[in-house]
């Protein structure tokens, strides 16, 4: 398969799946979990934060570093995309808690 048929594949499948999730996003502010899943290298991680109601990932990103700017930065983001919370529930991990 052309990375041009690819391209023609996944770039639809994108914007179909941003609209969806725009079309579906919570009206409420919701209970966030968020949480963190080590990558290969064990000084990054994937963070996602976890609508405990529904169990909807609301993010994801690329392996970050292990600390509290990262969780600031992507929780800022969120905001911005009008994802409100009223509560976030950790496991206590120190770079959750410092980024809370």
């Amino acid at each position: 398969m052309s990375l041009g048929t690819m391209v023609g594949i996944v770039q639809p499948a994108g914007e179909q799946a941003q609209q969806w999730l725009v079309q579906h996003a919570p009206t409420s502010e919701q209970v966030l979990a968020p949480d963190e899943l080590y990558s290969s290298q064990q000084e990054e991680v994937y963070r996602s934060p976890v609508d405990v109601q529904s169990t909807a990932v609301r993010a994801t990103t690329s392996p970050v570093a292990v600390d509290g700017e990262n969780w600031i930065l992507l929780l800022l983001e969120l905001q911005g995309q009008e994802l409100g919370w009223k509560t976030l529930v950790s496991d206590g991990g120190k770079a959750i808690g410092e980024g809370v």
